[in-house]
């Protein structure tokens, strides 16, 4: 004879209760439209540093949230690199490229809507040959790119008005 499982059957419940909680509150999603994504899409100018991490950190904010001139979006960036692995006879097999951001969010007229800072690092290896390292440190910084431009939309998210 078949019975129910009572563990998916509280899974279920919980599930469906959250669901009725979240239509109840208002919730919409981030990128819906009423969501504050909305408010950002196709909106934002990017000053970045012009550097080749400053670069990838305004490819990966466009690719999020597209390009427009109703707001700029001034981001400053600061990184560096440190030795996390070494051997007892001091060769170095492992970085660290920490990178703080720096951002703030202005309206067309020069008000600011918002600012903040996020940290992120990611770490490549240095145990290999030279071009190896060379090319495992741009990898390293195309994901500390874009690490932190999630961070930065995150925030941006969280402040941007509902429409």
């Amino acid at each position: 004879m078949w019975s129910p499982d009572p563990l998916k059957t509280t899974r279920r419940a919980a599930l469906f209760g959250a669901a009725a909680l979240l239509a109840g509150c208002g919730f919409a999603p981030a990128y819906g439209t009423r969501g504050a994504g909305s408010h950002l899409l196709n909106r934002i100018r990017y000053q970045v540093p012009n550097t080749a991490l400053g670069y990838r950190l305004r490819q990966s904010l466009r690719d999020s949230l597209g390009e427009g001139t109703d707001m700029v979006l001034d981001v400053n960036v600061t990184t560096g690199v440190l030795t996390s692995a070494e051997t007892r006879s001091g060769e170095i097999l492992r970085y660290t490229l920490p990178g703080t951001a720096t951002f703030t969010l202005r309206d067309s007229a020069g008000g600011t809507i918002t600012s903040g800072s996020v940290d992120a690092f990611t770490g490549y290896s240095a145990s290999a040959s030279i071009r190896a390292v060379e090319t495992a440190q741009i990898d390293a910084e195309d994901r500390l790119a874009r690490l932190l431009a999630e961070r930065i939309i995150t925030q941006l998210l969280v402040a941007a008005p509902a429409r």
